[in-house]
């Protein structure tokens, strides 16, 4: 098995992609937080906490995916920055 990273596919992108994104000519997939949790390496604690933050928001998709982005990199700085993740 392959360690390389695959292209995403066509469907993966129509998929996350926000309409207002693909008018503009760009396959962002920037509503996937799963899979940017995952590829992030985060421990289970804390996508379990950025999801529940992020459903309770009660905001527009494309907002929560923000908050998402804001929060998953706010958890892989303080990981790296040497901070341990409390359960």
């Amino acid at each position: 098995m392959s360690d390389a990273v695959q292209e995403p596919t066509l469907y993966y992108r129509m998929r996350y992609t926000p309409l207002r994104d693909v008018v503009r000519g760009r396959w962002t997939a920037r509503l996937d937080t799963e899979g940017r949790m995952a590829r992030t390496g985060l421990p289970a604690p804390a996508r379990e906490l950025i999801r529940r933050v992020v459903r309770r928001t009660r905001l527009w998709q494309v907002e929560r995916a923000d908050v998402a982005g804001e929060l998953i990199a706010h958890f892989a700085d303080g990981l790296q920055g040497g901070k341990p993740s409390r359960s």
